[in-house]
């Protein structure tokens, strides 16, 4: 857990741009940046997300190619057999 996020929204529509994590003695640990943001299915969507680790340098990046909202899942999907990895 985190003692304080500093969080930088876009006026907009209050889509977060970036987020500063803090722990304990309010020492920077992480950066999240949100990037290319789109509207899909008429939400803001960050499409390229970059967690970066202060002190070692470390990043992790994730790009969503596709996506999609309000997709109705069957009712044998949210199970205990559904939610298996195959």
């Amino acid at each position: 857990s985190y003692s304080k996020e500093l969080v930088w929204v876009r006026k907009s529509d209050y889509y977060p741009l970036k987020i500063e994590f803090y722990g304990k003695k309010n020492v920077l640990l992480k950066v999240l940046l949100n990037e290319e943001i789109e509207e899909i299915q008429d939400i803001p969507t960050s499409k390229r997300m970059i967690m970066t680790t202060v002190e070692t340098g470390a990043k992790t990046e994730l790009i969503l190619e596709r996506l999609e909202y309000h997709i109705k899942l069957g009712d044998k999907v949210l199970t205990k057999e559904g939610l298996k990895k195959d």
